[in-house]
């Protein structure tokens, strides 16, 4: 694979995981604990499913033969594939406490920051590629992703102009800010520092080929998943709405967490599988501007129909500047 592919399907891989963060505007009054445990219930049997169709080709020497050759690699995966899950529930709950603008903002910037000083010293660096200019082009994503959200709050205040109509204004919490740029930086950083340790690539040979790795991260995600979903819905109530969309006529939530699984895991997957072709280090900054799309849909679904031009120039500049990371960051491995 040519590395001109591989950042191709990164963009695509980000453009899967902004997508998928969209299902929850259709879950209504479901409680979104319980809705990412079903995302990370079909995860694994998605991921599973993969491995079972392509093993042959893309797994020679067997997932378990690989398995019992590191052990220690798998219970990391497995313990960080539990950390993230829990990070990445955590983190839906603050989304809805502090709203998408400022949650995004402030999740964007410690995650990118502490993924790529993960990713470039502990997986190291490919040829070509400085530190400074990874962590500049980083910076442009975190810039990218500041701007769309700027462009979002300008969008609200278009729409509302001339009218009584007021935003609801949430009551931030300086804790609650710290709270969840600790989760991005700290629990959802266990993906990428989970491939940096044990994905095998040019720089790491000895470790897991990418379907091994997620096979694994997708059953400790389910598992932290599992006990966190349960721990809380016991103790703030809601246990009994834990299998509501089993029931017939509630299912459009399984659905919309299977398709969720698809395009999360789904772009885990195909993120495992490039990011030994450009690095880990390169490919991690490239995921984490998958918030832009976000404003893709939002464009798509009309959301922007009544902003000013000024917005519209706004949220273009926050895509020029996605691009602009995206090629500084690729720029001497094509």
């Amino acid at each position: 694979m040519s590395a001109t592919v591989a950042i191709i399907g990164m963009v695509l891989v980000t453009f899967m995981w902004g997508s998928w963060f969209q299902t929850v505007k259709h879950i209504k009054d479901y409680p979104i604990i319980a809705y990412t445990f079903w995302l990370y219930f079909f995860s694994p049997i998605i991921v599973w499913t993969s491995i079972l169709f392509l093993h042959k080709q893309m797994v020679p020497d067997g997932v378990l033969n690989e398995i019992a050759k590191y052990p220690g690699k798998a219970a990391i995966v497995f313990v960080c594939g539990m950390i993230f899950a829990i990070g990445m529930q955590l983190q839906m709950g603050f989304v809805k406490k502090l709203g998408l603008i400022l949650s995004t903002s402030v999740s964007a910037s410690s995650n990118v920051l502490a993924s790529t000083f993960i990713t470039s010293f502990v997986g190291g660096l490919p040829e070509g590629a400085s530190f400074p200019k990874i962590l500049t082009a980083s910076l442009m994503l975190i810039a990218a992703t500041i701007i769309c959200q700027t462009a979002g709050a300008r969008r609200s205040k278009d729409i509302h102009a001339g009218t009584e109509e007021k935003e609801h204004v949430r009551k931030v919490k300086k804790s609650d800010i710290l709270a969840l740029a600790l989760i991005n930086a700290l629990m959802l950083t266990a993906f990428p520092l989970s491939m940096s340790l044990t994905l095998k690539s040019g720089l790491r040979p000895e470790g897991f080929s990418s379907l091994t790795l997620m096979g694994i991260l997708s059953l400790g995600a389910f598992i932290g998943s599992l006990i966190f979903t349960l721990s809380y819905l016991k103790k703030k109530g809601g246990m009994d709405r834990l299998f509501e969309p089993w029931k017939k006529g509630s299912r459009k939530i399984l659905v919309l967490a299977f398709v969720s699984a698809v395009c999360h895991f789904g772009g885990n997957v195909l993120q495992s599988i490039f990011s030994p072709v450009i690095s880990v280090a390169i490919a991690t900054p490239m995921g984490t501007a998958y918030n832009v799309w976000s404003y893709f849909w939002g464009v798509l679904y009309g959301e922007f129909k009544g902003s000013s031009k000024r917005t519209y120039g706004v949220l273009i500049l926050g895509v020029l500047f996605f691009i602009g990371g995206v090629l500084l960051l690729t720029s001497n491995i094509v």
